[in-house]
């Protein structure tokens, strides 16, 4: 059962990932290279050698000098950028997440409604012998008071 569950969480996750623009794909990209440790390095060592090298410290010719008027607006654009980015993926996983989110409570609700026709079942078998937990089983759920219930839960 935990593998069929598996297999049906990735190909949902397949198939949307298949369904993706090219914006998309290329945010993903992005989102992913970009949030590594390899790219903090990267970063580390260009924006040490664009300071040392325009400071002086070396026989390379000094092209931004001091206060780095280009390297600030270098990577002001690349935060923009990147921000938005990372925007998009995340706009897009969590439309992913309404959609999961929408399926699991009507798959909840139908499995429910299953259960309660088991469960009258169960009980007209046994007829007069019904049980506590039986007689519990068939009351209707209150959603209502389970829907304030949790809003006050989830509101602590």
């Amino acid at each position: 059962m935990k593998n069929q569950i598996q297999q049906e969480y990735l190909s949902f996750k397949a198939k949307v990932d298949r369904e993706r623009t090219t914006l998309e794909r290329l945010a993903d990209w992005l989102t992913v290279k970009l949030g590594s440790i390899e790219a903090l390095v990267i970063h580390l060592i260009v924006f040490v050698a664009w300071i040392v090298i325009n400071l002086g410290f070396t026989p390379i010719q000094v092209f931004d000098p001091y206060p780095f008027g280009l390297l600030t607006m270098l990577v002001s654009l690349e935060a923009i950028f990147l921000s938005l980015f990372v925007l998009i993926s995340e706009n897009r996983e969590q439309r992913i997440n309404d959609v999961r989110e929408e399926l699991n409570l009507v798959l909840t609700k139908i499995i429910e409604k299953k259960i309660d026709a088991l469960t009258l079942l169960v009980a007209r078998s046994i007829r007069g012998r019904k049980s506590r937990q039986v007689k519990e089983a068939l009351e209707p759920v209150d959603i209502e008071t389970l829907e304030v219930t949790l809003k006050e839960e989830v509101g602590k």
